[in-house]
């Protein structure tokens, strides 16, 4: 076989006999009926950037099912139409052409990017324009339902470092982007909440819409407890009262914590919630934050409350205002564990867990007193097994579960593990500050989330390869995964 690494690594995978399908300056694909403009548009762009500008696909919709037809034109008719995919998605290639059969929309959108890296250039001279797609037979199926890509909007990020990582995560298969504007969007309800260099909302729906092109859902996402500032914590600032100081009764006395007992801020954040879904489209979830709340009821009127009952009295009600909306709130875990010398399983120091020296004192009895709507986002970056205790502890409690790992790539294959031992619904990729060097670690991230195995490091030249092919990142501020070549 004379093609690269395919990623994600399909589950099956065979050459078959016979000559490949074979196509030049034109080539036809026919879609479904009522594809969404977002993918159709996307699946255009793909073919011309993986046939190097040298091909264009006329694009046609008809039939039912999840199936695309890739043909030279005029013989559509002779292709199979209705082979039956018998798993996520399935394909099928000879000289006739290239069907692609799914179970869904993303399905059909994860295949035709399968399909993609099957070209193979044999004369790209303007006039003589010649490719073949091998003859062969695969498929794909996803161990995980539920893959989930976080990525944060600092002050310092591009739009198209987020450009990237949104197109390489749908590439790849992911079913969801979290989107956390750090004081980087300019909201309706209050300037304050934004830096002066914040991004517009004009600005952030090309990047939603690329993740729809995709099949993707967008999930918005705010914190509503500890991080009010909109800024790391080890930097100092905050992003509301650095600018309007007359907002302190927003938070706690710190600063880093929204009081919860104050209408003002419920109502405000409301309003942020509002302005979020709308700028995000259709979705089921919203996520909360809410974790390394360090400052949880401590100002003159929170303080006067049981603080696990306050945290569940406020996390439920707006589970309950989110469900109007048909979405389940998530939350990070560590509000909801302790470390104790009684218990083994959250013994170990490496278990994320809730401080219990905050002024609050120990919120963790909130936990049997919340809606179980609410999804657990279960944030441990120490683990590099599937042995970590948080995961099948939160299940038990009658919670869904997201693993979430960090950047080792050791403790994302962990955690992808423990999702599948112990049933939780899906998994979270976590990326934080460290987005521009993780983007070349996304191929080999994409397999562990996909399905078990123990996959070799993608080479940053296969990667740069793929992200050449995703967007049109033709300046040297644009192209690769970092703005410079030195440090220093």
């Amino acid at each position: 076989m004379y093609l690269t690494q395919l990623y994600p690594t399909p589950k099956t995978f065979a050459e078959r006999e016979g000559e490949p399908f074979r196509f030049g300056a034109v080539c036809g694909v026919v879609l479904p009926k009522n594809t969404s403009p977002e993918m159709a548009e996307n699946v255009g762009k793909l073919w011309r950037r993986f046939t190097f500008t040298a091909s264009e696909l006329k694009i046609t919709e008809s039939g039912s099912g999840f199936y695309a037809i890739f043909h030279t034109s005029g013989e559509s008719g002779a292709l199979p139409n209705a082979i039956q995919p018998g798993s996520y998605y399935r394909i099928r290639v000879d000289q006739r052409g290239a069907v692609v059969g799914a179970v869904s929309e993303k399905a059909l959108s994860d295949g035709i990017s399968m399909l993609m890296q099957l070209i193979v250039p044999l004369d790209l001279s303007e006039g003589r324009e010649a490719f073949i797609i091998p003859a062969s037979e695969l498929s794909g199926e996803p161990s995980l339902a539920v893959r989930m890509l976080h990525l944060c909007v600092f002050p310092e990020s591009r739009l198209e470092t987020l450009e990237k990582a949104i197109a390489f995560a749908g590439f790849l298969g992911f079913t969801h982007i979290v989107l956390e504007f750090w004081g980087m969007l300019k909201y309706d309800a209050n300037p304050a909440l934004s830096w002066d260099r914040a991004f517009t909302k004009r600005q952030i729906k090309p990047l939603i819409y690329l993740a729809r092109g995709y099949g993707m859902e967008v999930i918005p996402m705010l914190n509503h407890l500890g991080h009010a500032t909109q800024s790391r914590a080890t930097m100092g600032r905050h992003t509301v009262l650095n600018q309007n100081s007359r907002l302190q009764m927003l938070f706690e006395p710190d600063g880093w914590t929204w009081c919860v007992t104050n209408p003002e801020t419920k109502k405000l954040l409301r309003e942020l919630r509002g302005e979020l879904i709308e700028l995000c489209g259709d979705g089921g979830y919203f996520h909360l934050g809410c974790d390394e709340a360090y400052s949880f009821a401590t100002c003159r009127e929170c303080s006067k409350h049981s603080a696990p009952e306050l945290l569940a009295e406020y996390l439920n009600e707006i589970s309950a205002e989110l469900e109007k909306t048909g979405r389940r709130a998530i939350i990070w875990h560590d509000q909801l564990l302790k470390r104790s010398d009684c218990d083994p399983d959250f013994k170990d120091p490496i278990v994320v867990c809730n401080s219990l020296g905050v002024p609050a004192g120990d919120t963790t009895p909130a936990v049997d007193l919340l809606d179980r709507r609410i999804i657990i986002a279960d944030w441990q970056y120490d683990y590099k097994t599937s042995e970590n205790p948080s995961t099948p502890f939160f299940i038990k409690k009658g919670f869904d579960v997201l693993c979430c790992p960090w950047d080792d790539s050791r403790n994302v294959r962990g955690l992808c593990e423990s999702a599948r031992t112990n049933g939780a619904m899906g998994v979270m990729l976590t990326t934080w500050h460290h987005l521009p060097n993780y983007i070349h670690e996304l191929p080999k991230m994409a397999n562990f989330v996909w399905q078990s195995g123990n996959y070799k490091s993608a080479p940053y030249t296969e990667v740069a390869a793929l992200l050449r092919k995703l967007g049109d990142f033709n300046s040297y501020e644009t192209a690769g995964w970092s703005d410079r070549e030195v440090d220093g």
